[in-house]
Order: structure tokens, then sequence, then C-alpha cells
């Protein structure tokens, strides 16, 4: 037995010694310590032996080569382990002091465990890459910080838009001041009709202006006179397009101011407590209108059926006042033949005191009781330039047929009046009544 435990040992040991001689290698204390351990091992596998002196289960000359050579694998592959554990791990002593606190007991098998320990370093380097990962991620917070500030930019880009409408909104009235001329923009063959007068170009509106107390008037009708002419233009498809009036103030002898209005539809609305009488209309629809004033201002109205034209009459005699129209519905106001005159009945001028909500319409139009204040129209309409009374002067006075006109316009007016009530207001009257009388 002796001599087998000496042959391992001189083997085991001369192998080494032979192995460090002929290689670079170097082997540590640590490492021949476990070579003589398992040769130790070897040696505890030693039993009875058979009557040979050797036991069957000692290992052959050439099973000892290959322990050897399974020591020198075990220990060409631990260097390196170690060597790792020293340039990765600086503390090198903690992995020594676990190794000697486990390697006590010198048995095979917790020997073994121990080679395998080394592992655990590896598993602690995969642990200290997921930090790595995460920093690169961090970049993409900045790359939503960069969308967040785009929008702004968008929006103020859009703000210059508003200028644009703005200069749209600037044209419409460039436009305004180039549409009254119908015939020049149509180019059209059009027809102007006029208001019949009798030697004169104007007719004339007189009113007595005592509405609240009619029947106190001194009855000459020279509270306010009013001169006016009107002009009605046709397309060649017999549509009515536009109106012009031009109105002149002839008198003004009274203690009252005045304003006068017009209306085309014929209907006043609630604009006079005194006056529900609805009358036909001039024409149908609305209108774009243009009045100039005596003073030169200019006065854009639209989409109207009536108009303010005189806002006062006080020291506005001889001043005169011209209305341009502009029918924005020439189709709803096509006729079937042109008239030869223009009908003044359609044409509803009411005067209203200032400071008051009556209004004093014209007797050819409403000859309501309101109007007539006993039998006296408070206002009417002559086809000429009249010549009114004078302050105070009672107009049977001067016009002795005013008394006729005055009966037919308290009876049945779907008669024609007399010529002598019909033209009241002339010395000598025509044999027939003349245009726009019915």
């Amino acid at each position: 037995m002796n001599k087998i435990k000496s042959l391992i040992l001189f083997f085991t040991g001369s192998f080494l010694v032979l192995f460090q001689n002929c290689s670079d290698v170097s082997f540590s204390p640590k490492e021949i310590s476990l070579a003589n351990d398992r040769a130790g091992a070897i040696e505890n596998q030693i039993i009875d032996t058979d009557d040979n002196g050797i036991d069957d289960s000692l290992p052959t000359q050439g099973e000892i080569v290959t322990i050897i050579d399974d020591v020198i694998e075990e220990e060409e592959v631990m260097p390196p382990a170690v060597e790792e554990e020293e340039e990765v791990m600086p503390p090198v002593v903690v992995v020594e002091e676990e190794e000697e606190e486990i390697m006590p007991p010198p048995v095979i098998v917790e020997e073994e465990d121990e080679g395998e320990e080394p592992t655990y370093v590896v598993e602690e380097e995969e642990e200290e890459l997921p930090p790595a990962v995460e920093e690169e991620e961090e970049p993409t917070y900045v790359v939503e910080e960069e969308e967040e500030e785009m929008p702004p930019v968008v929006e103020e880009e859009e703000e210059p838009t508003y200028v644009v409408e703005e200069e749209e909104e600037e044209m419409p009235p460039v436009a305004q001041e180039e549409e009254p001329v119908n015939e020049v923009d149509q180019g059209e063959e059009v027809t102007i009709v006029e208001l019949a007068t009798i030697n004169s170009p104007y007719a004339s509106i007189a009113f007595e202006d005592n509405v609240n107390k009619p029947n106190w008037g001194d009855k000459d009708y020279n509270d306010a006179v009013i001169n006016f002419n009107i002009k009605e233009t046709y397309n060649s498809m017999k549509q009515l397009t536009a109106v012009d009036i031009e109105l002149r103030v002839r008198a003004n002898l009274a203690g009252n101011n005045h304003r006068l209005y017009l209306y085309f539809n014929g209907n006043t609305g609630d604009r006079f407590t005194n006056i529900s009488h609805i009358s036909s209309a001039a024409f149908n629809g609305l209108a774009d209108m243009k009045l100039e004033t005596p003073s030169g201002y200019t006065q854009m109205i639209e989409n109207a059926n009536h108009v303010k034209v005189i806002a006062s009459t006080k020291n506005t005699v001889g001043k005169i006042y011209k209305l341009h129209v502009d029918v924005k519905s020439p189709e709803l106001n096509q006729v079937a033949e042109i008239p030869a005159a223009i009908d003044f009945k359609k044409y509803r001028f009411i005067l209203q005191n200032h400071g008051q909500n009556l209004g004093i319409d014209i007797a050819e139009i409403n000859s309501s009781d309101e109007m007539l204040a006993g039998g006296y129209p408070l206002g009417f309409m002559i086809p000429t330039d009249w010549e009114h009374p004078k302050e105070g002067q009672y107009i049977g006075n001067k016009y002795p047929n005013f008394k006729l006109y005055k009966e037919w316009l308290a009876g049945d007016q779907s008669t024609q009046p007399s010529t002598a009530a019909a033209f009241w207001f002339l010395d000598n009257p025509p044999a027939a009544v003349a245009g726009g009388s019915e």
C-alpha cells in the first residue's frame, strides 16, 4: 500500500514539476495543494487488498494519468477565472474569504461546488448592464419637448390672414359708389318716366301743421311747402331699376320745425300713432339709397324701404335735396306696359313736427278722419310749383274752387273730380284732367 501511495504521489508530483519546468506555466501553492488533495482522495479509496495485495478498484496507470490530466485541465480553466476576478472585480479578497469559509470540509463534492462559485461573478456583471440601457433611453424625452414647442410657431403664422379680411371689408364702399348709374352698368336701352306736372318741372305738397288741434289752424297751408320731382328708370325687360327724386323747400311759415319722411312700401308701421292706413307701394322689395343734402353731406342707406329725406326744415327755404334709389329686385317690379307718367300716390310723403309722434299725411293718399279736420285736409298735393297763400290768409279766399276739391275729398273719391275741383289751384283750368289724376 505504501508503495502504491508513493507511486501516486510520485507520479503526481513528478508530472507537476515536469509540466512546470517544460512550460511557461507556474503553479501556485494553492494549485499544488489542490493536486495533492486529489491524490489524497485516491489514497482514501484504497481498501483491503486481495491475495496479490492489489485492490481491483485502484486506478491503473492510465487512470492516474487521466486524473492528472483532469487536474491540469481544471487548473488551466481556473486561472482565467481568477485573473478575471482580479481584473474586473477589484474586491478579490471577498471571493477568497467566501471560498476559505466554505473550504474547511475537504470533501470532493464541496470542492466542485466551490469551483462553480465564479459563475456568481458573471451574474453580478450581467446585473450591471441594464443601467447602461436606461441611460440610452433618456434622450427620447428631449425629442418630446421639442415637439411641444412647434404648435405656437404655426399659430403665429396664421395671424396675418386677418389683414386680408380687413382689406376685403374696405372694398364694398367703392362698389356702392359706382353702382347708382344703372343704364351704364347694364348697357341696355332704358326708359325714363317722369312725374306729370303743369307749367313747371316741380309738383308741390303743402301742409297745415296744427295736427294735435286741427280745428285751430288758420288754413293758409304755408306751414311747410315742398316742391318735388320724380323720375323712374325701366330696363329693356320693363323692370323698374331706379328712382331719382329731387326736393326743394318752398316755404316754412310756421313756428314748428319739421322733418319729412318718404315711404316706398306704403306702410308707415308704428312710426306715427295717428296713422294706420296702408297705401300702394312704389316698388316691391328693398333698395339702396344715396341722399345728398344742401350742406354737401352724402348719406348711404342700405336695404331700406323708407328714408328721412329732410331732417329739419328750419332755415332751408330754397335748399335742394337729391335722393337716388337703386331697386334691389328689378325682377319683382316688372310691368306689362311702361306708364306714360308717374302716379305720385305711390310715393308717400309724411310731415312730422319735432317733439311729436303724430304724422301729417297727404289727403289724396289717406283721407281718413285723422287727416281731415272739419272736412279740411292737413296736407295735399298740387302738380305744379304752387303759389301758396300769405301768412294768415284763408286758402278759400285765394283759390275759390278749393271748396269743390274739399267736397270731393269728403265724398266718394272713386269718382273723377270735376275739372274745377281737380284744377282748383289754377285761375284758368284746362278742359280735361291732366296726368297723375284718376
